[in-house]
């Protein structure tokens, strides 16, 4: 089994699989290879990634087997686009992980459960102390989407104007937190106190932290929140802010994988993973060999070999050095 991350590692930074890439993943299932992707990305936002390059959303015309999508919290198989794994929090999951995130100030997000994950309520953190929007507790979409979009798209106000909506130590922007609602504003509203303890099973609950207290307040979730599932993860939108998502403890990529395999009848030795975030760490860790593209924080490439950047083909070099793979490219 050979299983690889997306972004930052068989995605490039322009978002594309590069030629030689597709040709290794075709090589391996020529091989008899189970290919598995494990990626953080929801099952829309995946399918809207692959829909760009001109593949199915079902990706039965990539040469891809599985797709394990919002980091474990659900599992595709591609050949008819089924669904056939998922898990979700429970709405008391999701209250007492609201009441850590916020005693501790983040500004956080709440997705419904599997296929719907897209959508999703958010909150600021210290809304109590430091909203100056009527005394709800909830910032304005608009001013939100003003504030600029997951594209780089932004123009951001003045430090002191209630739409910066500072972070818990009362200092520090969190414009990847507006990014990300910018570009899901057809799918997202701020959330309502009852949502709290009412919203229902839910996929995830993610806090966008500022890289200056990312790795800190991670620390603080994991310890505050051992019952669950906690994932550390660069962000996807702005390269540095640090996601902590928390999800049901059945999953992890690594703990995905490992049922997979077993369903399969494919050895734990037998499976090659490939990755570049914090969020690969378990896969690789649990897998017979793990890989890391040369594009990885320094800290995720302790303990693992490396391999070519996601821009430089890393996921092909894999196959060809590692895997007894030749390719054929059209």
């Amino acid at each position: 089994m050979f299983v690889t991350d997306l972004d930052g590692t068989l995605f490039t930074d322009e978002k594309i699989i590069h030629e030689k890439d597709l040709a290794a993943l075709t090589a391996l299932g020529s091989k008899g290879v189970t290919r598995v992707f494990a990626t953080g990305r929801s099952l829309y936002s995946f399918q809207k990634a692959i829909r760009e390059m001109g593949f199915s959303p079902t990706c039965n015309d990539m040469p891809v087997d599985y797709v394990i999508f919002s980091t474990g919290a659900g599992t595709m198989e591609c050949t008819h686009g089924e669904i056939i794994k998922k898990e979700s929090l429970s709405a008391k999951d999701v209250s007492v992980i609201s009441d850590c995130f916020d005693s501790l100030g983040l500004d956080y997000m709440i997705h419904r459960p599997v296929p719907d994950t897209r959508h999703f309520v958010y909150k600021k953190g210290n809304f109590s102390k430091n909203d100056h929007s009527g005394g709800n507790g909830e910032t304005s979409l608009d001013g939100i989407c003003n504030h600029g979009n997951a594209y780089g798209n932004s123009n951001s106000p003045a430090r002191g104007n209630s739409l910066c909506c500072p972070f818990h130590d009362g200092e520090t922007d969190n414009p990847d937190f507006y990014s990300r609602i910018s570009l899901y504003r057809n799918f997202c509203r701020p959330m309502e106190k009852i949502e709290k303890t009412d919203f229902g099973e839910s996929t995830e609950v993610l806090a966008i932290v500022p890289p200056a207290r990312g790795h800190d307040m991670a620390d603080r979730v994991y310890k505050a929140l051992g019952d669950f599932s906690v994932i550390k993860a660069t962000s996807p939108l702005d390269g540095k802010s640090i996601w902590i998502e928390v999800f049901n403890p059945l999953v992890s990529k690594s703990q995905v994988v490992a049922w997979l395999a077993a369903k399969l009848g494919v050895n734990r030795k037998d499976v090659v993973a490939v990755g570049n975030d914090y969020n690969d760490l378990d896969l690789l860790q649990w897998s017979g060999q793990g890989f890391v593209v040369a594009n990885a924080p320094t800290e995720v490439k302790q303990g693992f070999k490396v391999v070519a950047s996601n821009n430089e083909c890393g996921v092909s070099r894999v196959v060809l050095n590692h895997m007894g793979c030749s390719l054929q490219l059209a």
